[in-house]
């Protein structure tokens, strides 16, 4: 509008001061468009140049500075030296990344025999959560179907789960019940650990958080479907993606302990596996 304003006013003058003015003007006019020109690149650059804000944190998330450094030299390293020289030359880096996640997950420091403690022995370092995760739940899974079978001769293992639970653990459970009861005499079942639900007018609506009533009672024997000698395993996520849910993974942990207790004396029931997904819950406040 500015432009548009001048550039009319200095026709106008034309007439009236002849064209030594109007060349002042309408070099003027240049020049202000010179300036509004590189004030526009300025703010694109600007604008381009700043550091967005990821909300997203999970698996797609862009890596931190430093992770992207440390990549590029050690891939820059291979090139020079080879693959396997220079995984030799990183491994104290790749110890340190072991004594630092033990640091970060409140891992122990001292083996049970008082002796020097290895992270190595707690810590596996995997190329994804979903690998680490399945890699733990089979091999408790066929631990726990060897001693079933072997001892007490059960017929029937259970898998309990939260309604919250990650998609992919859904997956290699039903999988893993559905092979194992096709390959063996022992029939396999996935079932959901009932949620709490709040009320909202007359609308019951369901939190996504294990119930620990309805847990306990599964526990109890007091579900008619879930004989508490067939739970092999309760898989929890403590924090799933996406949801604001947070699971009571601690009250939960001391259920299943006092159950394993309780039947260590009795000796009448096997005891239960936990396995706790807690890949969201590192970093939360």
């Amino acid at each position: 509008y500015y432009l548009r304003y001048i550039c009319c006013r200095s026709t106008i003058q034309y007439s009236l001061f002849g064209p030594a003015l109007l060349m002042r003007r309408l070099f003027l006019c240049l020049c202000l468009l010179v300036a509004l020109l590189c004030h526009v690149d300025s703010m694109c650059a600007a604008k381009i140049c700043t550091r967005h804000v990821h909300f997203n944190n999970a698996g797609a998330s862009p890596s931190p500075p430093q992770v992207l450094d440390a990549t590029i030299e050690h891939m820059r390293l291979e090139s020079e030296v080879g693959a396997y020289r220079a995984a030799e030359l990183a491994s104290d880096k790749v110890d340190r990344v072991y004594t630092s996640v033990a640091q970060l997950i409140g891992a122990g420091y001292s083996n049970i025999d008082g002796s020097g403690y290895n992270p190595r022995d707690e810590i596996a370092l995997t190329e994804s959560a979903t690998v680490s995760w399945t890699r733990v739940f089979y091999s408790m899974l066929e631990t726990k179907e060897r001693e079933l079978t072997s001892l007490h001769h059960q017929k029937e293992m259970i898998i309990l789960v939260s309604e919250a639970e990650y998609a992919a653990n859904c997956v290699a459970a039903v999988k893993f019940a559905r092979d194992h009861t096709q390959l063996s005499d022992v029939k396999w079942r996935v079932v959901g650990i009932p949620s709490s639900v709040i009320t909202k007018g007359t609308t019951r609506i369901s939190t996504g958080i294990v119930d620990l009533d309805s847990l306990q009672s599964i526990l109890d024997g007091k579900v008619d479907d879930i004989n508490p000698a067939s739970i092999a395993l309760i898989c929890i996520t403590h924090i799933p993606t996406n949801c604001h849910i947070v699971n009571p993974v601690t009250e939960i942990g001391n259920m299943i302990h006092d159950f394993n207790t309780k039947d260590q004396i009795n000796g009448a029931l096997p005891n239960i596996f936990y396995l706790v997904d807690a890949c969201q819950s590192v970093g939360q406040p």
